[in-house]
């Protein structure tokens, strides 16, 4: 479990919120199948050649790459096994 899920709590909130984030885990689950999906979509849209024939073709791959950037970012949070 990321440790950013107790950043500025108080030492007397930290097992409430780890016992929450437990319990959501069936949906934080299923939440992360969902972006998995986003991630593989957006990459696969990324390598589209459509996008090259834009004349705005870096702004595109700059998008994508933010995107799969925030995706990457909310899976790792959301994965919470115990290590």
């Amino acid at each position: 479990m990321q440790t950013r899920w107790f950043k500025n709590l108080k030492e007397s909130d930290k097992a409430p919120v780890k016992q929450q984030v437990k319990n959501a885990k069936p949906v934080l689950d299923r939440l992360a199948k969902l972006l998995e999906e986003d991630l593989e979509k957006s990459m696969k849209d990324m390598s589209s050649r459509n996008n090259f024939e834009s004349p705005a073709w870096d702004n595109k791959m700059a998008h994508y790459l933010g995107e799969q950037t925030a995706l990457r970012s909310i899976l790792k949070l959301i994965s919470i096994e115990e290590k």
